[in-house]
């Protein structure tokens, strides 16, 4: 599979290794439906193969990814699937915001979510019926394992997650 810009190629792979291991920001927001959900982020700390970046709340999280050449300080953003998030009672670190639209599609349930302190809202992806009404408070989960960690430059900390079929 190739995926392009109008000026370059970005990435060739197979269409999961685009899927969970994007080369830059444009890829990643490119493959998959409904789109990549990116967040702000800020570097506190690096480690060998994990950085530690704060989320818009405030909380930090340690994300599996390599850390050669990211500095503390950085501005960077994190991505996530809209299927990858999780309900906010089996995770460490949620976040919260406003549900603004709640599309019940049948087969799967999608939660527009507006996350105080940026302005894009996240949508939260379920293989299941959610009921939630718009305006209520709706909490989701980040696994560290499912982010990605883009640079300013959009391109991306290559993840250390191995996924399955990949």
């Amino acid at each position: 599979m190739w995926c392009w810009t109008p000026v370059r190629v970005a990435q060739v792979g197979k269409p999961l290794e685009l899927y969970h291991y994007p080369a830059d920001r444009f890829v990643a927001g490119f493959i998959g439906s409904p789109k990549m959900n990116f967040l702000p982020v800020k570097v506190t700390a690096t480690a060998i193969e994990q950085v530690q970046v704060e989320l818009p709340n405030r909380q930090q999280i340690w994300l599996p990814v390599e850390s050669r050449g990211v500095q503390v300080g950085a501005n960077m953003s994190l991505g996530i699937r809209p299927e990858h998030l999780l309900p906010s009672d089996i995770a460490d670190v949620t976040l919260e915001g406003e549900v603004q639209v709640v599309e019940q599609l049948g087969h799967e349930t999608q939660i527009h979510i507006q996350i105080p302190a940026i302005r894009q809202n996240l949508v939260y992806r379920q293989n299941d019926v959610v009921l939630v009404e718009e305006g209520a408070t709706f909490a989701i989960g980040l696994p560290p394992e499912r982010c990605h960690l883009f640079r300013e430059d959009g391109s991306a900390c290559r993840r250390l997650h191995q996924e399955p079929g990949v």
